[in-house]
Order: structure tokens, then sequence, then C-alpha cells
């Protein structure tokens, strides 16, 4: 259970009782905050889990992204209310994990994650929207293109003269993302 619970972050910080608690009420809300960190140490000692200082991360990493899979298919709407309880921390390393999932373009976390993003966004967030951003774009690269190409610049109310620097960087890194998924898509038509 205690594998299941860890991995939908690429690693769970287990000195923030308060991330790992939301882990369990959303994953497994009959399982207790102690029985699970006993879980992870017998995981440890097993292999199926690295702690690092304190932090803890289910390995290999694709025997995670593959719980993680499941977890969301028999609870479709779990990356986003991970997202919405989580720190910005956390959910920077639930994106990282979602990054190695294949989710469908269509998902509703994608939407919901990129309208979250935009709307109503003050000048001091809007850093740490962008980062998210950034993350997402390598998790589903179509969506924010097709996102950014509609919405991005209407929704921060800039005129295309006035689009700061971390969003062009943003769109760049992406466009570069987008491109190389492109030739590998072009390379495996022509095989």
């Amino acid at each position: 259970m205690a594998a299941s619970i860890l991995s939908p972050l690429v690693c769970v910080r287990l000195d923030d009782s308060a991330e790992l608690q939301v882990l369990i009420d959303l994953i497994a809300p009959t399982q207790s905050l102690p029985g699970i960190r006993r879980q992870i140490g017998e995981l440890e000692s097993f292999g199926c889990a690295r702690i690092r200082g304190e932090t803890a991360a289910v390995v290999p990493p694709m025997f995670a992204a593959g719980l993680l899979q499941k977890l969301i298919r028999a609870r479709p709407d779990l990356p986003s209310l991970l997202f919405t309880r989580l720190s910005h921390d956390g959910r920077k390393r639930l994106l990282e994990r979602l990054v190695t999932v294949e989710l469908p373009e269509d998902t509703p976390f994608w939407n919901a994650l990129l309208q979250s993003s935009t709307e109503n966004v003050s000048s001091g967030e809007l850093n740490q929207q962008l980062e998210l951003l950034e993350y997402l774009a390598r998790a589903a690269p179509r969506v924010v293109y097709r996102f950014s190409n509609e919405n991005l610049i209407i929704s921060f109310g800039l005129s295309k003269q006035s689009v700061t620097a971390k969003i062009l960087i943003v769109l760049m890194q992406f466009s570069a993302s987008f491109s190389m998924t492109q030739i590998q898509v072009q390379r495996h038509s022509i095989s």
C-alpha cells in the first residue's frame, strides 16, 4: 500500500506529515500515518523504495509510474485532487511524475491545470504558475501548445509586445520539446 501512496510524486517529503497525509487521505484513507511510515521502511529494506535524507521515492521510477497509472485508471480525478491539496513544491513533484505517465491529451486534468494556472493570477504568483507550465509542457506538449496559442497572452492581459521574458523562455522550451516530438513521430512513420 505504501508504494501506491508514494507513487504520485517523484519523491515524498517524510519531514512534512501534511504532504504524506494528503496522499494517504486520497489514496488509502483507511491507513494510518504511522503505519505507512513503517511500510516505507519495509519497502526500503526490500529495495522497492529509496530514502534519502527526508524524502522517500518508489524505485525504479517506471514501477512508480505504473502504480500511478493504475491509481488514475481507478480514480481519474486523482491528479486534480492531489494538485489542489499539495504545496507548490509538491505540485512540481506531481507534475514531474506525470511526465512519465501516458495520460491522454483529453484528460480533464490538463485543461483544469491550465485554467487554474492562468485564471485570477496575481503578478506574484505568475512565476510559480509559469514554472508549473514548464512541467506541463513536458508532460502534454500538444495541450500546452494549443492552449498557449489560444489563451496564454489573452489570459494574462498582455499584448504580444509586452510578453515577459519568462513566458518567452517557457514557450521556446516547449517549442523545442514539441519539435523533437514531431521529429520522433515522423521518424516512426517513415520506418
